[in-house]
C-alpha cells in the first residue's frame, strides 16, 4: 500500500525545491533597471539626475 505521509513529504519537498530554485532564476535573469544605483553599477559613473513620475506622486 501507498506510504501517504511519506508520498506527502516528498511532495511538498519537491515543490519547495521547485518553488526556490523558480525564483531564483527569475531574479538573476531579470535585467529591469530598480533602482537608480543599478545604472551605476553597470555604467560605473554617477548620475546626474533622475525624472519623476507624476503618475505615482498623485
Amino acid at each position: 500500500s501507498p506510504n501517504v505521509r511519506r508520498n506527502s513529504l516528498f511532495g511538498f519537498l519537491g515543490g519547495a525545491v521547485v518553488t526556490v530554485i523558480a525564483v531564483l532564476l527569475i531574479e538573476l535573469l531579470d535585467t529591469r533597471v530598480k533602482r537608480p544605483e543599478d545604472i551605476e553599477d553597470v555604467l560605473k559613473i554617477p548620475l546626474l539626475g533622475l525624472v519623476p513620475d507624476f503618475d505615482k506622486m498623485k
